[in-house]
């Protein structure tokens, strides 16, 4: 038999094989007698990558699958050139596979509302470039479409487990593209003898990232917090590696050398401290022009002003800090961590122990509920938030319910003798939603598992901390 023989009856078998494969469990769109099946095929074409786009090859895979099989078997028609009723016929069985498509997708976003949400999340953060966890996880997103697509039930512990899944995705994401750079400089300059050269720059760039970390694990959709913490993470491992570089620059140098170049800094210096000091002299005699009593009296009046708020200012950072300080060393380290974020300070108890399921206060709770209570009397906060929090065991909605009722009791507490009005106290259930560790260990759940007091002093107070306190990763208990 001729070559050409074997190709042709290759390319022939290989094509019934492949129509074979196509057995259609759906009728086909009617075609218009007037299509153009050329055109057809190219319309189906952009309307099956339109429907990948949209993520139809997740929410609804099967039947997906049979659209790209009917659409192939059109484009194979067209080059083989059969008749124009043989290509509409697939285009037609193509969208009718396509529709379907459509009304499972539909299907499966209500019902995997949250798992979806938590994909986008992780997507929108960058985990396209971790393709092997996020195929994964899509394989397990498949399996339950195709349930959906087949009728059967979903279990929903396991949705909560996919979106705990996802969300831990993000979080990665999240590090890697806001830390990633200052991470990179920092075990550079470690492998290159920063510990040794530049210490202090070292150990600084370290302890930013270590509050950008916690920053992020803390509240991850907070752009301004997040990049403000990143930021300076960055900046601070930017500075380590600048002077680890001249550090070693300076060792080729001789000691002349150093020298020279230290008095031609101290040389630029007086020259501009005489530049100012001649700019500060022309500026005094300009203001000794000024005569009017009433713009002088103006002047005293904001200079006094100023010096009268910087003054409030500093006292009530003062008084902060003390009673920072204060709160700190009252809490026992199985009662509460104590650490300081931005101008706020946030207390995250440790020894509520509320029953499984229940959100009334146990009795355990009041001492430690007590010692909170005269924190915020002794800083009179504009407001304070109660956050309440879960693990992912369990459905979200219960969850979420669940660390609502909690918080509210914790802040009804604070509310009922006075401590605080009622107006700047808000309770807010987060169920699991802002995990800061893994739920796949016990560990790690017990860690999700609190309630987090956010307290905000006065506006007098709200001036930046010289650094942020951050707390470290020990278990607490919601639930």
């Amino acid at each position: 038999m001729t070559s050409q023989r074997w190709s042709q009856l290759i390319i022939t078998t290989g094509l019934a094989l492949f129509l074979g494969a196509c057995a259609h469990d759906i009728k086909p769109t009617a075609m218009p007698a007037s299509a153009n099946p050329t055109a057809e095929v190219d319309n189906l074409t952009a309307s099956v990558e339109a429907a990948r786009n949209q993520n139809l090859d997740v929410l609804a895979p099967k039947n997906f699958k049979k659209a790209e099989k009917s659409m192939e078997e059109a484009k194979a028609y067209r080059a083989k050139g059969k008749n124009g009723e043989k290509i509409l016929e697939s285009v037609g069985y193509g969208r009718a596979y396509l529709d379907r498509a459509h009304a499972v997708s539909q299907q499966s976003r209500q019902q995997l509302a949250d798992v979806l949400k938590a994909r986008e999340l992780a997507m929108a953060a960058g985990a396209a470039k971790y393709h092997n966890d996020r195929v994964d996880l899509d394989k397990d997103l498949k399996e339950y479409t195709e349930k959906i697509e087949a009728g059967k039930k979903i279990d929903r512990s396991d949705l909560t487990e996919l979106q705990q899944d996802y969300i831990d995705l993000e979080l990665k994401s999240i590090k890697d593209v806001k830390l990633g750079e200052a991470k990179n400089l920092i075990d550079s300059a470690e492998k290159q003898g920063a510990k040794h050269a530049v210490p202090t720059y070292l150990k600084d760039a370290k302890e930013k990232y270590e509050v950008a970390e916690k920053t992020i694990e803390t509240d991850r959709h907070d752009a301004n917090a997040v990049n403000a913490a990143s930021g300076a993470a960055i900046s601070s491992a930017q500075r380590a590696m600048t002077l680890l570089q001249t550090a070693k620059e300076n060792k080729k140098r001789t000691p002349e050398q150093i020298a020279a170049e230290i008095e031609n800094r101290n040389r630029q210096l007086d020259e501009s401290a005489a530049l100012n000091a001649a700019t500060a002299a022309q500026v005094t005699a300009t203001q000794a022009q000024v005569t009017a009593r009433e713009q002088q009296l103006a002047q005293q009046r904001a200079q006094f002003g100023a010096v009268e708020d910087a003054k409030a200012k500093l006292e009530a950072r003062e008084k902060f800090n003390q009673v920072f300080e204060h709160a700190r060393s009252e809490f026992k380290d199985n009662e509460a961590d104590v650490y300081r974020q931005g101008d706020n300070m946030i207390i995250r108890l440790k020894a509520m122990r509320f029953s499984p399921g229940r959100s009334d206060l146990p009795p355990a709770s009041l001492p430690v509920l007590s010692k909170v209570k005269d924190v915020i009397g002794q800083l009179s906060p504009e407001d304070i938030v109660v956050e309440g929090h879960t693990d992912s065991t369990g459905a979200a909605e219960l969850n979420k319910k669940l660390s609502s009722e909690r918080a509210e009791a914790v802040a009804n507490y604070f509310v009922s003798d006075k401590t605080v009005d009622s107006s700047k106290v808000e309770a807010v259930g987060y169920g699991f939603e802002k995990p800061i560790a893994t739920n796949k260990n016990k560990a790690g759940r017990e860690q999700n598992r609190r309630v987090d007091i956010i307290i905000k002093p006065s506006h007098a107070a709200s001036v930046a901390q010289p650094q942020e306190d951050v707390p470290q990763n020990t278990p607490s208990s919601v639930d």
